[in-house]
């Protein structure tokens, strides 16, 4: 190397030295202060982005157990960035200590944004507000970013006298983050978990009566309960005007006290009580008051009746000692003070506090809903209605609604009412104000929140911050209170408390998380237009550049590589996300192209991520174009090309995806959603297409649609192809049809536009319910070639989307003349305004227009009087826009007669349309498989399953077949169809002189229908269910330009549209800069390995969880290979019969956890199972492409509404669901001699072998069932890891028999909801896997509370550890444990011989028929499920109790049945081979609640022993290995010679492997059996 290059070679070094020791500060995120956040931000160590990120992050890991957000702000990032932004553009000194810093709101606090404010409950779900709460405009001035809602007591608990603290319809149980088990406390529940437990840097709570300082005390943090009015309560879900209040819930007092400074202030929206606290507020804000020494000279009041604790109590232990440390901080504590009346101040039911609570409660509420911009409920009234309606959802039968009853029996404030303020008042008076003042404190201490009503009805202050923690590790708090306006004494004394106690400490059970560490050489880095910037960018890339040509040893490489990764990285970190991809409209995708900001390719990627995220739930899109990312790229050289000035329209480079009826001459299929058109060939594009392809738009791919346009009678959204199409804002509504998919893809933001086609209110009624813009072009307009047909008088090609002003956009490329369309096209063509339609965009667009409302539509019949009340205020918004609104106007003289007669002809004229114009459609294909409609009839009869024939049949098809051409009576029928038409629209337009008639949704599509004209409709609200519904603008041939002037105006005025709840968060990875960062760190961590170990390959057979996660964090390893290599695992292995279904989605979601992995930098996230996959047995429910049929072919294409409870958990910690194991059918419930491991749909090839689902170690044996797919997968390593499910022994017998491990879990630890039951008394569900660790991991990610399984997930939850129970995982956990080994099971005569087999009778279904004998829970069942009880609580609870033993040994899964009869854990773990090579484990059992006992025992043992082998066995070892097989395909399977390849010699499958002996592991104490042992343990 020459001197000039190590030079060189030197300056990179000391760059990459200086960046690592300035450059790159690691800031500690958990227990974050704001000021630590500030001075991160100033110093360049964090941004905003970063920070909440990492919020995301947290509340992604722990919400699925906490439950403390409720929703997340899908503008959260973007509002991050933008304070980035802010930051480096100085433009941040303005905003004060909150700029940048993500807040948590309580769920009964208004943000105008797309966040839902519902307190908690259904009924509100959907309401948009018109303004942010007064407190949130305050934050958002502040530069706050708005983080999401956090979950409440329902309704502020003011519901029900019987709710439980932290439980809400929407939110669930939120649960104490310090012990699961313990109550969190309400109603500000989800704020103060969420702060405890690092889900955001702060929160805002509300309280009545004790709703801030409760849960704040219980979750140790702190929490501020301001002076009433001195916070604006605008905006905010009300209880009581004179109690309510909001304040902070912070970890710590300072960022409390940043907070209030931030939120205190008058608002005219709360103009009384925001003026008359005004005056307390401090000249220079609160923050003056955070002093250490704030407690001298203090007097502090002891009031009597609150400290009333046991002696010796930890609580009056810990109060002592606090008391003497306020004292020697130099405050007077002054003890023995009686609050006169205190007693009956408490009495909350007698004190009047609840009479004056009910009546201001229905009162303020009702006035809050009545200000709603839109709400589905608009009264208490029918918010209790609401709830008898959805007594499930909202849990009726537990909770009821007493409190709302009695409100909504109140009649204002009367007589009694005010009686009882005045004595509130009097009690408050001559109570605490009183006191105070004679004795001049300057606060009051209690414990807890023990004085919330004295303070609540006096509308004082006071502050909770921690005090310590009880003897299970349950917080509770020390609360200073005060008079109105004391806030800045109480603010001192209890900084000056929290700095000299210090007691806070995070909870436990949080996820260990790796701080974010800022990009290094942040200095070096240009910024844009920044000559010295330039100038040391290309200093660096030479001296970069030619250090690397010189360099030899691969491990400066491997720095160097780092380096340059760490550079990109900073790249992406500092780079503001200047695009908002989600419900981007074609303006704003355009504004980005030209500013640079956004490229088509990054679009592209954006929309197919999104359909591999929500495809697979909503079933919108049938098909992806494999050429719209080189399209894309193509539109990005033309602006590239062209300076990035606007080329080629508005849709050039915009992705519009097509419904499956347009034709595309490339590679994508054109089928109606059948099978019978998949591979036929096109000519040519569609003239639709063919218009969309000149303006430059890119064909994203294909919408799901209704098959044959809903022309056979199938579910509205269903094909063969694409499965059924669901509701994105409730998935189990109608998405009605027939352009279902491309009207919930636009809903969903799947894709920037969509295009349908209508007959007859196939684009007006998706539309309408899926919430999007829907335009019916006047037939004609738009071109019909290419596209299957129905009917040419009726068909139509139109826009769907987000916004009118898109719809107009695509209207305008679409429209105009077609030769291959000429008569219809021709025709029309005259209607197309010079300059297009565009122009027509007018704000004032319902200034003058004449609109009629025909009789027989807006009707409280057809939609209830909150939907119709909702109609009735748009009708009221046009006449406020200036439209003249004329009803009461009749289509016809008898409207129900007038319906019968059109629909009748119109069915008659358009089946035999339909079959003419079909066959001519399918005779232009260049190929396809089907020619004529009989041929479709014919495929589909064939295909019956495929095509469901038995559901929906074809009697439209058939009865289209059977017309013989348009002849006399067709003829009769169009001739009546236009007189309906002239005589009604038509004729009524013209004489009351309209320019659109309005209806609801697709009502009147039929009336345009059969005139050809034209309709737009527009998003008008959402039912009490979240459904939507539209507003139908309908008028004259050529009307557009009128409709378009409507429509707009109607929208900018009303904005109803809102995004679907069930939306993925934003695709990160959509940022190029962001993709190139993570190519850098991908190259760097593979030449970091590279340079250390130069084959570094990753050993896929009998992987761990611990491995993998290894080698993704490693790079050696991606989700996308796993998963290949075991959808490889099992193509192989199919002769095993061990998986029943794979899913299709796999490999899409191993590709979502890869990114998610590369977006964080490739850091540990999601937690173990992250991108790890999974096989669940087939009796488990995943909403997907999955079947889940218990094995039987009679649950095939039943379709769940939901995941699993377990399912759920797998998805929310990232988990990849592989498929679906075969069990034995019915989990073995439907004959009594069935085989182990049969089902109907998994495997019944039973001549060759007794078994048919093979045990992978001796073909011949019996794998043991139900859960034998999971355990044989297991075992076969054809997953990672697996899932079974146990009634007696489904788990524990099959683990057993294929050595793998097995837990069983105590009944309720893992929700059953969504799994198909046996009986709930003994069902639990469980994993299944090849180490104790990898089962204990997937343990820790399915246990928890399930609202769809209250009672069971209730009462187990409260076995649940904090911490989980991977800390169980303890080699000597063998030590010390006192393990009984029952009389009767180990014994020679069951397990000294060779295991005799006999042939099974032909398969029955005899326990299927005895229970469907049976009639319910009767005498006799009674009195069974008692016996049952007696036996397990006088057989194995009183012997281990008994013994103290922390277990029961036995073999197999020969103890089950004890197990089961009580619901108690077991785990067994491989323990040996007999001499056929056959395995048999040992199994570990005990009370209810063990599982970390027996879990220590398990790994202990298992390490001990090493009885489970790897694949590859040495010469020298005589235990039989994991199986090894060739690649057999099936029909050489199903040999009789079928065997494991041997992996050793010929005689190792002969060798007896007996039980390994007990390991000579110190301390071990065996309780052994006594003679009378086998007695106490008998069960009959």
């Amino acid at each position: 190397m020459s001197r000039h290059g190590l030079h060189r070679l030197l300056l990179a070094v000391v760059l990459l030295v200086h960046a690592a020791a300035t450059g790159c500060r690691a800031f500690q995120t958990e227990e974050a202060t704001v000021d630590a956040i500030q001075l991160g931000f100033t110093n360049g160590s964090l941004t905003s982005k970063q920070l909440v990120l990492f919020y995301l992050d947290r509340i992604a890991r722990l919400n699925p157990l906490l439950h403390a957000v409720i929703e997340v702000n899908p503008d959260a990032l973007y509002q991050a960035a933008c304070a980035d932004a802010d930051r480096r553009r100085g433009r941040s000194h303005g905003y004060g200590p909150l700029h940048g810093v993500p807040v948590l709101l309580k769920d009964s606090i208004a943000t105008r944004d797309r966040l839902n404010t519902t307190a908690g409950s259904f009924a509100l779900l959907g309401s948009v507000v018109r303004r942010d709460a007064g407190v949130v405009r305050r934050l958002r001035r502040a530069g706050a970013v708005v983080l999401g809602k956090a979950n409440l007591d329902e309704w502020a608990n003011f519901r029900t006298l019987e709710g439980t603290g932290g439980w809400s319809a929407r939110g669930g149980q939120g649960r104490n983050p310090y012990v699961l088990s313990a109550a969190p406390c309400g109603s500000s529940t989800g704020s103060a978990i969420a702060a405890a437990a690092n889900m955001a840097a702060v929160t805002l709570g509300t309280e009545t009566d004790g709703s801030i300082l409760c849960p704040s005390s219980l979750n140790s943090v702190v929490g501020i309960k301001p002076t009433v009015g001195l916070t604006s309560r605008a905006g905010v879900v009300p209880i009581s005007p004179r109690q309510d209040t909001i304040g902070p819930i912070c970890r710590t007092v300072a960022d409390a006290v940043h907070v209030l400074d931030a939120i205190v202030g008058y608002d005219y929206h709360d103009a009384k009580a925001t003026k008359a606290a005004s005056k307390y507020i401090p000249p220079g804000g609160y923050m003056q008051f955070l002093k250490p020494d704030g407690l001298r000279g203090k007097r502090l009041g002891i009031p009597n009746g609150f400290f009333n604790f046991p002696n010796g109590s930890v609580q009056q232990i810990v109060y002592q000692q606090l008391l003497e440390t306020v004292r020697k901080q130099g405050a007077i504590v002054v003890e023995n003070l009686d609050i006169a009346n205190l007693t009956v101040i408490q009495d909350v039911l007698n004190n009047g506090e609840q009479i004056v609570l009910a009546a201001e409660f229905k009162s303020s509420l009702n006035s809050y809903l009545s200000d709603l911009s839109y709400s589905p409920v608009r009264s208490l009234a029918e918010i209790i209605a609401f709830n008898n309606a959805h007594p499930i959802e909202e849990r009726l039968k537990d909770f009821g609604q007493l409190i709302f009853l009695v409100a909504e029996n109140t009649t204002g404030i009367g007589s009694p009412e005010r009686a009882a303020i005045r004595q509130l008042n009097k009690l408050s008076a001559d109570g605490l104000e009183k006191l105070m003042k004679e004795e001049q404190l300057d606060a009051v201490i209690t414990p807890n929140d023990s004085l919330s009503t004295v303070l609540a009805i006096g509308g004082m202050p006071a502050i909770t911050v921690p005090a310590g923690y009880g003897k299970r590790g349950v917080p509770f708090g020390i609360c200073f209170g005060g008079l109105k306006g004391y806030e800045p004494r109480l603010i001192e004394i209890a900084y000056a408390f929290e700095q000299a106690t210090m007691v806070r400490k995070t909870p436990k059970h949080a996820y260990p998380v790796m701080s974010p560490v800022l990009p290094c050489l942040p200095s070096l880095l240009p910024r844009r237009g920044d000559r010295r910037g330039k100038r040391a960018e290309r200093s660096l890339k030479t001296t970069c550049n030619s250090a690397m040509t010189q360099l030899r040893h691969p491990l400066a490489v491997a720095i160097m590589s780092l380096a340059a990764a760490a550079a990109a990285f900073c790249c992406c970190c500092s780079a503001t996300t200047k695009f908002e991809f989600h419900e981007a409209t074609i303006d704003a995708i355009q504004l980005g192209f030209e500013n640079g900001s956004l490229t088509s390719t990054a679009l592209t990627r954006f929309y197919l991520d999104q359909i591999t995220r929500l495809n697979p739930l909503l079933h919108a899109v049938i098909e992806v174009n494999p050429d719209a990312l080189e399209q894309a790229a193509h539109a990005d050289a033309d602006r590239a090309a062209s300076g990035h000035r606007r080329c080629g329209g508005k849709l050039h480079g915009v992705p519009v995806l097509l419904k499956d009826n347009i034709a595309t001459r490339d590679r994508l299929n054109t089928t109606a959603g059948s099978l019978a058109l998949l591979g036929s060939v096109v000519r040519r594009d569609a003239g639709v297409a063919a218009h969309l392809r000149s303006a430059g738009a890119v064909i994203l791919g294909k919408g799901n649609p209704s098959e044959w346009s809903n022309f056979r009678p199938v579910d509205s959204g269903w094909s063969a192809r694409g499965g059924q199409t669901l509701n994105p804002y409730v998935l189990s509504a109608g998405p009605c049809g027939s352009s279902s998919g491309p009207a919930v893809a636009a809903a969903a933001n799947l894709a920037a536009v969509t295009l349908g086609t209508e007959t007859d209110g196939s684009i007006l009624c998706p539309a309408s319910l899926n919430s999007v813009v829907g335009i019916k072009p006047t037939v004609g307009l738009t071109s019909r070639a290419g596209v299957i047909p129905i009917s040419p008088r009726q068909d139509t090609v139109g826009p769907i989307c987000r916004t009118v002003s898109d719809a107009v956009h695509v209207l305008d490329v679409i429209v105009g003349y077609d030769e291959l369309d000429a008569e219809a096209t021709g025709a029309a063509s005259k209607f197309i305004p010079t300059g297009g339609y565009g122009q027509f965009l007018r704000m004032d667009g319902l200034k003058g227009k004449r609109i009629g409302i025909p009789n027989g539509y807006f009707t409280e019949g057809a939609y209830g009087k909150a939907q119709l009340r909702v109609y009735l205020e748009h009708l009221a918004t046009l006449r406020k826009h200036g439209a003249v609104v004329i009803e009461n106007i009749d289509l016809a003289t008898n409207f129900s007669a007038f319906q019968d007669d059109l629909n009748s002809n119109e069915k008659i004229a358009m089946q035999a349309e339909f079959k003419l114009s079909v066959n001519a459609y399918l005779s232009d294909l260049l190929h396809s498989p089907v020619r004529s409609l009989t041929d479709v009839i014919a495929f589909n009869n064939a295909h019956p399953v495929e095509e469901r024939l038995q559901d929906f049949g074809q009697p439209d098809l058939i009865a289209a077949q059977e017309t013989n051409g348009i002849g006399p009576v067709e003829k009769a029928a169009i001739h009546r169809l236009n007189e309906l038409s002239a005589d009604g629209l038509e004729k009524l337009m013209s004489n009351h002189q309209l320019d659109a008639i309005v209806t609801p949704n697709s009502d009147a599509s039929n009336l345009f229908a059969i005139g050809g004209m034209p309709a737009i409709t527009v998003p008008a609200g959402y039912d009490r269910q979240g459904v939507p519904f539209g507003i139908c603008f309908g008028g004259l041939k050529g009307y557009e330009p009128r409709l378009i002037e409507i429509t707009y105006s109607f929208e900018q005025a009303t904005k109803i549209r809102r995004m679907p709840a069930n939306r993925s968060t934003p695709a990160i990875m959509a940022h190029p800069r962001l993709q190139l960062a993570a190519a850098f760190v991908t190259l760097a961590a593979f030449a970091a390995v590279a340079g250390c170990s130069a084959s570094a390959k990753f050993k896929f057979e009998e992987a761990t969880v611990d491995a993998i996660q290894l080698g993704f964090k490693t790079g050696t390893l991606t989700s996308t290979q796993l998963v290949r290599f075991y959808l490889d695992r099992i193509r192989k292995l199919a002769p095993l019969h061990a998986v029943i279904e794979v899913n299709p989605d796999a490999l899409a979601q191993a590709a979502r956890a890869d990114a998610d992995r590369a977006a964080s930098g490739h850091h540990y996230y999601g937690g173990p199972l992250h991108g790890v996959p999974v096989l669940l047995k087939d009796n488990i429910a995943t909403r997907d492409r999955l079947n889940t049929t218990a094995g039987s072919l009679s649950l095939l294409g039943s379709v769940v509404r939901r995941d699993s409870g377990v399912a759920a958990r797998l998805r929310a910690a990232g988990a990849v669901i592989l498929g679906k194991t075969n069990p034995s059918e019915w989990s073995h419930f439907r004959y009594s001699g069935s085989l182990s491991g049969w089902s109907a749909r998994g495997g019944q090839t039973l001549v060759f072998v007794k078994f048919p689902l093979k045990n992978p170690y001796v073909l011949s044996a019996d794998p043991c069932g139900s859960s034998s797919g999971s355990a044989v997968a297991a075992a076969a390593n054809l997953a990672a890891v697996t899932l079974g499910t146990e009634t007696d022994g489904s788990i524990l017998y099959p683990a057993s028999k294929n050595s793998v491990v097995g837990i069983k879990p105590t009944l309720g630890l893992t929700s059953r909801s969504g799994v198909i039951p046996i009986t709930p008394r003994q069902d639990t569900v469980g994993p299944m896997c090849r180490t104790v660790s990898d089962a204990v991991h997937v343990l820790d990610t399915i246990v928890g509370y399930d609202a769809l399984d209250a009672e069971a997930t209730g009462a187990a939850s409260k076995y649940i550890p904090v911490g989980g129970y991977a800390q169980f995982l303890r080699m000597d956990g063998l030590r010390g444990k006192r393990i009984g080994v029952p009389n009767g099971f180990f014994t020679k005569e069951l397990y000294g011989k060779k295991e005799l087999t006999e042939r099974l009778k032909d398969l029955g279904q005899d326990l299927l028929i005895s229970s469907e004998k049976t009639n319910g829970i009767g005498p006799h069942e009674k009195t069974v499920l008692e016996l049952l009880h007696e036996l397990s609580a006088d057989g194995l609870e009183m012997l281990m109790k008994k013994h103290q033993l922390d277990a029961i040994v036995t073999p197999n899964s020969d103890a089950s049945s004890f197990f089961a009869i009580g619901g108690m854990p077991a785990i067994t773990v491989p323990a040996g081979y007999n001499d056929q090579g056959v395995p048999f484990g040992i199994c570990f059992g005990g009370l209810k609640g063990y599982e970390p006992r027996l879990i220590e025992m398990a790994y202990s043992f298992e390490q001990a022993t090493k009885v489970r082998r790897e694949r590859y066995c040495k010469a020298n070892q005589s235990t039989p290995s994991v199986p090894k097989y060739s690649n057999l395909g099936e029909d050489e399977g199903n040999r009789l010679s079928m065997r494991p390849i041997a992996s050793a010699s010929p005689s190792q499958h002969t060798t007896t492997t007996s039980p390994p002996s007990t390991p000579p592991i110190k301390g071990l104490v065996l309780a052994l059996s006594s003679p009378h042992l086998l007695l106490e343990l008998a069960l009959s």
